[in-house]
């Protein structure tokens, strides 16, 4: 009778199942299709391959994308070693701790040329090797990337997860690998590369000279100063043109993080410095500033004197300010005083002189005939 009570029991189970349309999974088929659903619904970037456990092949390995970038377009970036680590994080639905979880290498370089980045970003694909997998699971990591002191280059600073979902695919047998990367405080938001810049931006030294023609052609001399933070190194090549021949400032000119170079102007030239790196401060100053009866003052686009942006500017002018001073005066002078000799009033004073001798002649011969009378 037990027998008889189960059996139907077991049978109306069965039943129940199949109308509401539940299939019996595995919980590794399940696992897959949650993460399909969750790669779907945040249109994430999610890599997948096989892992062929093999006793003479236990390795495997990650892809990891980077784009180098340009920030302004006409920039050179200097070549830059972009170094990170990866740490383990958790393990989770498996039967494997943290401490069994595949570790990767303590470090990690990837490597970009002088000049090889550009404004649309030039990617890089890398790939990174760690031990095969042997169990199923989510296995999460932490990557992180070391700051750099290479002038102009922005790191990234937000620590990087790289979460890997193995399974155990019904239709091959094998272990199968899933993962993508997101940023560790951004959950949900997948991410296909990670991102560095270089930025850089250009100084124009411009000449203004007022006074006579010689001053115009006359040639002044400047030293323009370029100064980076204790913690930055410059490593591109600042390029400018003096006196019609291509000069270069190459890195290894600058000292404790100084660099001087001494240029020629004379009035409407402009010296133009290219690929600055951002952050580096500046000054110029004239050799002749003050001197020979000019003044001299200096006009900067940026008063915080920093390249912070794709063009800064500075112009230099040189005015004959005791010569001005000098002609005004005079001519402030001139037309105060009274005019002692208007030639306007010649012809007035003439007249005036020629009636009064006439009218004493006239009163001398009045006098005469009445003597004679």
């Amino acid at each position: 009778m037990a027998k008889k009570i189960l059996s139907i029991v077991f049978m109306l189970g069965i039943i129940c199942l199949s109308m509401s349309g539940i299939r019996i999974v595995t919980f590794a088929d399940e696992y897959v299709e949650l993460f399909e659903e969750e790669t779907d619904k945040n249109n994430s970037y999610a890599y997948e391959d096989s892992i062929n456990i093999d006793a003479d092949d236990m390795t495997d390995s990650v892809i990891f994308n980077k784009a180098y970038i340009l920030l302004n377009e006409g920039t050179k970036n200097p070549k830059e070693n972009f170094a990170f680590k990866i740490e383990k994080v958790s393990a989770a639905n498996s039967s494997m701790s943290l401490e069994e979880m595949p570790s990767f290498d303590d470090e990690y370089v990837l490597e970009f040329d002088e000049n090889e980045a550009i404004s649309t970003g030039k990617e890089k694909e890398f790939e990174i090797p760690l031990e095969a997998f042997s169990k199923v699971g989510q296995f999460t990591y932490k990557i992180t990337e070391e700051k750099g002191t290479t002038a102009g280059v922005t790191y990234e600073e937000r620590p990087v997860l790289l979460t890997i979902l193995v399974t155990n695919s019904l239709e091959t047998g094998k272990l199968q690998k899933n993962y993508y990367f997101s940023y560790e405080n951004e959950t949900g938001q997948k991410i296909d590369h990670i991102e560095n810049t270089y930025s850089a931006g250009s100084l124009n030294v411009s000449k203004k000279v007022q006074g006579t023609n010689e001053d115009n052609e006359k040639i002044f001399h400047a030293v323009v100063e370029f100064n980076v933070k204790d913690e930055s190194t410059v490593l591109s090549t600042i390029t400018y043109k003096d006196d019609g021949e291509e000069k270069t400032i190459k890195p290894e000119k600058w000292k404790n993080g100084s660099v001087k170079v001494s240029i020629t102007l004379k009035d409407n030239e402009t010296i133009s410095f290219e690929n600055i790196p951002y952050g580096v401060t500046y000054s110029v100053t004239e050799k002749e500033a003050n001197k020979n009866g000019f003044k001299t003052t200096y006009s900067f686009s940026d008063v915080n004197k920093i390249i912070d942006s794709k063009k800064d500017s500075v112009t230099i002018d040189n005015s004959k300010e005791n010569e001005t001073s000098h002609n005004n005066y005079k001519n402030s002078y001139n037309s105060s005083s009274p005019k002692t000799g208007d030639e306007e009033n010649a012809l007035l004073w003439i007249v005036v002189l020629a009636s009064g001798v006439l009218l004493i002649g006239i009163l001398v011969k009045a006098l005469r005939k009445e003597d004679r009378r």
